[in-house]
């Protein structure tokens, strides 16, 4: 690999680095409703208003995009393995066949 990085890892890191900032929006986000749904509960008990369903749902909300964010990340940090590896090993298994494919001619 003649290059540190090439585009596509650039990319792809580029990417993670935005899901990462994004991550901790949502979470942030995440634990200012769930304060909020508290201290709610605590004022007001565990009525049925609407108020506190739509706190609960808030929080539901955010929670699933944090955790589908973090899947994400995942996917982001296999994808770059992936390229690195790719990067790495490519030029040497197209070396090893080019010359095992003379070596049978």
């Amino acid at each position: 690999m003649g290059e540190r990085f090439n585009e596509k890892f650039l990319d792809i890191d580029i990417d993670k680095h935005n899901i990462k900032e994004l991550i901790k929006d949502k979470t942030t986000e995440y634990h200012n409703v769930l304060t909020d749904l508290i201290k709610y509960t605590i004022e007001n008990g565990e009525d049925d208003s609407n108020e506190i369903w739509s706190y609960k749902d808030k929080v539901n909300n955010l929670f699933s995009s944090v955790v589908r964010l973090q899947k994400d990340m995942v996917w982001k940090e296999l994808e770059l393995a992936k390229v690195a590896l790719e990067d790495a090993f490519t030029p040497r298994i197209k070396s090893m066949l080019k010359v095992n494919n003379e070596k049978q001619k």
